[in-house]
């Protein structure tokens, strides 16, 4: 019997095969990253080997990494209910199932040809297909490459990129972030699963704007928080309320232990500014603040929900967890620090109107 011949793989197939391993965490994203600047000639086809050990590393890497950020017993909603246990155990079978589409296999290979990466179509992109492009990003953000990425559509369009990343990217894109379908199935379990990154995220990024000091700089980056806020909220609506915890989480850390104008937007180089434009730009730096106001508008309505009407479940579900982290203190300072950027307005104002842009209006 003679032994079977070794499998070998060609130099861009063994490339290709170690920035998914990079990719997905089964390897560190340091030993892939100067391979990303390479430019390499895509071969006409790959191995059977070489899809094997593509498929088995996103497979394996995709599935532990929401393992590992789902693991805490957790409670979220299902069908207007709450439901508690791991992500695993919340979720049923069928929004479980990570089922990839060439999609991710063309972006794959462009991405180890060092080649241009076009946008995923939103009517067949795969909820794993986003997934993958959001750790590829997230693996790589702090390589050279990466710098380049932010204007690629595959990447600034990409919701968990822009909602993670939320400061990376320019506003107002050629192609906008697309969130429909986000607030159900598997997307919504992927949401689930990244709520303390994102809080996380979100928290520091505000905290970063302070530093920034110029005023168009903290304006395009509020701008494209903004416009990553609008996205999401409008589509998880009523029904996944529950998926904005990582809001209400970020917004309470940051204003419940009382913060000032200058926490918000720093020491902003005033030159040639006038009044109304500085004021304008700390308005804007004020992310978390807004936010926290446009939360409590959600909960104003939570409490009119009846207990024989529809939704009352998840009604009490979101005004449990606004309670739980400590909104309602909260609130009242994102209030007097939103009423601050707006000195000429009347003093007396409505308690749910704070004279802040809401959903539509916003400048």
């Amino acid at each position: 019997m003679t032994d079977a011949p070794p499998r070998v793989l060609s130099k861009f197939e063994g490339r290709l095969v170690n920035l998914v391993r990079a990719a997905v965490r089964l390897a560190p994203p340091e030993s892939a990253a100067p391979f990303l600047t390479d430019k390499l000639s895509a071969p006409p086809g790959l191995s059977s080997y070489c899809m094997e050990l593509v498929c088995s590393a996103l497979a394996h890497g995709c599935v532990l990494y929401l393992c590992r950020q789902g693991w805490r017993e957790e409670k979220y909603l299902r069908d207007g209910a709450p439901v508690t246990g791991r992500l695993w155990q919340r979720s049923p079978g069928k929004e479980r199932a990570l089922q990839f589409s060439h999609h991710a296999l063309d972006f794959l290979l462009a991405l180890t040809a060092g080649g241009a990466m076009t946008v995923l179509p939103d009517e067949d992109a795969t909820p794993a297909d986003q997934l993958l492009v959001f750790l590829t990003y997230d693996a790589f953000r702090g390589s050279e490459a990466a710098v380049g990425w932010r204007t690629r559509p595959v990447f600034s369009t990409s919701p968990l990129c822009r909602l993670v990343w939320p400061d990376d990217f320019p506003s107002r894109a050629a192609h906008p972030p697309a969130f429909a379908g986000w607030g159900q199935g598997l997307r919504a379990s992927i949401l689930e699963a990244l709520q303390s990154k994102l809080a996380e995220r979100w928290l520091y990024t505000q905290q970063a704007l302070r530093l920034l000091g110029d005023a168009d700089a903290i304006r395009s980056a509020a701008e494209a928080m903004d416009e990553t806020l609008d996205g999401v909220l409008a589509e998880i609506g009523p029904a996944r309320r529950d998926l904005a915890g990582f809001l209400v989480d970020a917004a309470t850390d940051f204003c419940q232990s009382g913060i000032s104008l200058e926490d918000v937007a720093g020491r902003v180089n005033n030159r040639g500014l006038r009044l109304t434009d500085r004021l304008k730009t700390v308005r804007a730096a004020a992310i978390l603040p807004r936010a926290l106001i446009r939360l409590g508008e959600w909960e104003r309505q939570a409490r009119a929900i009846g207990y024989l009407d529809d939704g009352y479940a998840a009604a009490q579900f979101y005004l449990a967890r606004w309670e739980q982290a400590g909104a309602v203190g909260a609130l009242a300072v994102a209030r007097d620090v939103v009423r601050q950027t707006e000195p000429l307005t009347p003093a007396k104002e409505s308690r749910d109107e704070p004279g802040v842009p809401g959903e539509g209006e916003r400048e």
